[in-house]
C-alpha cells in the first residue's frame, strides 16, 4: 500500500509518523486490534518488537492534539488516544468511513487523521480480524506480546503464533 502524509490535516500527527518511519518503528508491526467492523472500523497497530526502537519511544512526549479538519474515511490513518493530548505511537487505519459505523466516531481531537491511502485500499478488506482489545474483546494482549521473548527474535513470537496464527503485520515503511 502507499499512503500520502497530510500535514494540512494533522501537522503534529504527520510529523510524528515521519519521525517513527525514520527510526524504523514499522519493521514487523502487527495489527493488535481489529474488532468486528460493525462495532469499530479501525485496525490498530503500534507495538514494536524491536527493543532498540521501544527504548527510543520512551523519550518521545505525547503529541499535542491537532484540530479536526476532515472526516475519517476508509483508508485514513490516525493515532490512537484516550483523551486530550494523549496520542503517542499507537496508530490506526480506518477500514471503513467512520460515519457509516457510528456518527460520533472521528469527532474527538485525538481522532484526527494525518494520512490517506492512495493505493492498495483493497488491503484493508483483507486484514484478519483478531478481535478487539480488552475490555471490549479478546484480541491480542500487548503486554503479553511485549513479555514474549520470541516477539523480537522469532517474530511474530510464540504468543501471537499460538493464539492469533492469522495475525497480519507490516514488513516495514519507507519514504519515497
Amino acid at each position: 500500500m502507499m499512503i500520502r502524509v497530510r500535514y494540512d490535516w494533522g501537522p503534529n500527527g504527520a510529523g510524528r509518523f515521519l519521525q517513527l518511519v525514520d527510526m524504523g518503528f514499522f519493521t514487523n508491526m502487527t495489527f493488535f486490534r481489529v474488532p468486528p467492523l460493525q462495532s469499530n472500523p479501525i485496525a490498530q497497530f503500534g507495538v514494536s518488537p524491536l527493543r532498540s526502537v521501544r527504548s527510543k519511544l520512551l523519550s518521545l512526549p505525547s503529541l499535542l492534539d491537532d484540530s479536526p479538519s476532515v472526516p475519517c474515511k476508509k483508508g485514513y490513518f490516525g493515532f490512537g488516544g484516550s483523551g486530550a493530548n494523549s496520542r503517542t505511537h499507537h496508530m490506526w487505519v480506518a477500514r471503513e468511513t467512520f460515519s457509516r459505523i457510528h456518527p460520533s466516531l472521528g469527532q474527538a481531537v485525538w481522532e484526527v487523521p494525518f494520512a490517506e491511502m492512495i493505493s492498495g485500499l483493497d488491503v484493508l478488506d483483507r486484514i484478519h480480524g483478531v478481535g478487539d482489545m480488552k475490555p471490549w474483546g479478546d484480541g491480542p494482549d500487548t503486554g503479553r506480546m511485549l513479555s514474549d521473548p520470541t516477539f523480537e527474535t522469532e517474530f511474530p513470537g510464540e504468543y501471537l503464533r499460538r493464539n492469533f496464527p492469522a495475525v497480519d503485520w507490516f514488513l516495514g515503511c519507507t519514504h519515497l
